[in-house]
């Protein structure tokens, strides 16, 4: 993502910028940022079923996965956003600067 979104810079700066094309951009930055912080302090997790007695195993579990399954939505979520923004850098590109260019389609 982040390469598609420096692309997009170097694009709007050969067009002699527009301001809301660098806005978008930049938003999707701190979109993409978030995200990966994210994906990275996810990475650092442990998951581990601490098991007391047998009887509280299934709960024990189903608390761990629960949890696991919370953390990784909200993961996916940011992840989610960050794409949305990119996409949005993308089309408001587009449509301020206009052509094939701008979106990196035009044949090379």
């Amino acid at each position: 993502m982040t390469a598609v979104l420096d692309k997009l810079e170097s694009i709007i700066s050969k067009r002699g910028g527009n301001a809301e094309a660098e806005a978008a951009v930049e938003a999707a930055r701190t979109a993409v940022s978030t995200a990966q912080s994210a994906v990275s302090a996810q990475a650092g997790k442990d998951y581990g079923v601490t098991v007391s007695t047998e009887s509280t195993v299934k709960n024990n579990a189903k608390s761990a996965r629960n949890s696991l399954h919370t953390d990784l939505k909200a993961t996916h979520d940011l992840v989610v956003a960050a794409r949305q923004a990119v996409a949005k850098a993308i089309s408001t590109t587009r449509s301020e600067l206009g052509g094939k260019e701008a979106t990196g389609s035009a044949t090379q």
